[in-house]
């Protein structure tokens, strides 16, 4: 299919007057215009058109152009820009799964069918995307930090300020794993293969356990709480961000420090890009994507509140942040342009990516986890 495409597509645009008067249409727009040629999606849901002699620019959608993100196609009507477009109107493009509290934490199922969310009302619940449906929901003793399910979807992970976290079969319900700390567990997640299970908690450890019999392999001692855990892609690395300034890489099966990256502040959230070069934290007002070889900051994105979570996109491109401001934004890694801001009338606690990044969901204060198409 995407063969298919690249062969009727222009992978170039031309400095034409078409281009012009689109360019200085879309800037009167107040969007993004980044024209650049590398990448096809197969999926294309939205086109903007304007006619091949540079008489007129007629746009059926109005979208965030993002660099890497459009090809031109000539056909006998004029050119047509085909794109992975981030819709400018979030009002028509979004629905709401509520707690009766505020929303920590969210995540999207693998297949794109499931919501989980985890809230200040000492509940993780995992809802039908396509018809809002609360499907699942188990309770802590007190607020759920994070959720998120493993990678074939049939596993769902909680961390809470109870001091545990615990794994769940969501066909059954029940519990498959309880690990315990001594303070609040903050973040958890699965590696990629569903084989191991990453713990962070105030206690200043971070943990690695086996998934199928619960036995701890290493634990990572920090000097201050550890607010996030996450496994690179491949597995072999554990990435932290800490209450001691700074992101840490870890030997996942060892436990032996790597790398450090000080930052001025508490680090609150981290993420990897899929092919682990780059790592992207959260800490105080700033969001940082760092070149893992170098260890150089090449993005230090200023927001206009406190930072909360950051994520990759699945391909790399992207990066949603969650900002005290009640501003979640998507920012693109290669260039560091702003693509799209979404708001909250209160602050947001957290931002992701569904799997193929045609959906984010944001969450917050405001008692609500919000599902936007992109």
């Amino acid at each position: 299919m995407r063969a298919a495409h690249v062969s009727r597509l222009q992978p170039y645009l031309r400095q034409t007057d078409s281009e012009v008067s689109l360019r200085r249409t879309v800037t009167a727009l107040g969007l993004n215009c980044a024209w650049v040629k590398q990448e096809v999606f197969p999926t294309q849901r939205r086109s903007i058109t304007w006619q091949a002699n540079g008489a007129s620019s007629n746009f059926s959608q109005a979208g965030v152009i993002g660099a890497d993100r459009c090809v031109v196609a000539h056909t006998q009507d004029g050119l047509h820009m085909r794109q992975r477009t981030l819709s400018t109107s979030a009002s028509t493009n979004r629905s709401s799964f509520s707690h009766p509290d505020i929303v920590n934490s969210v995540a999207f199922s693998p297949d794109n069918k499931f919501l989980c969310t985890g809230s200040e009302d000492k509940e993780a619940r995992i809802f039908n995307l396509q018809t809002g449906e609360l499907i699942f929901s188990q309770a802590h003793s007190d607020s759920v930090w994070h959720t998120t399910f493993s990678e074939d979807g049939r596993m769902l992970s909680t961390a809470s300020g109870d001091g545990t976290s615990r794994i769940y079969d969501i066909s059954k319900p029940e519990v498959l794993g309880l690990f315990g700390h001594k303070l609040a567990v903050r973040c958890a997640n699965f590696s990629s293969d569903g084989m191991f299970f990453c713990t962070a908690s105030g206690d200043k450890t971070a943990r690695v356990y086996e998934v199928e019999d619960g036995l701890e392999v290493c634990s990572m001692e920090h000097g201050g709480w550890v607010f996030a855990a996450t496994f690179s892609p491949d597995g072999r690395w554990l990435c932290t961000g800490s209450g001691d300034k700074g992101a840490h890489i870890y030997e996942a099966m060892t436990g032996e420090l790597i790398k450090s990256f000080p930052h001025p502040g508490w680090v609150v959230s981290v993420s990897v890009c899929p092919d682990a070069s780059l790592l992207a934290t959260a800490s105080g007002r700033s969001v940082r994507i760092i070149s893992i070889e170098s260890s150089e900051t090449l993005r230090d994105i200023k927001l206009a509140g406190l930072a909360r979570s950051v994520d990759f996109s699945f391909d790399g491109k992207w990066l949603c942040t969650a900002s005290g401001d009640g501003t979640a934004q998507i920012y693109e890694v290669q260039t560091g342009a702003l693509l799209r801001s979404l708001a909250h009338e209160k602050p947001i606690r957290a931002a992701h990516f569904n799997s193929d990044a045609t959906m984010i969901c944001t969450a917050g204060e405001d008692f609500n986890a919000w599902v936007h198409k992109l």
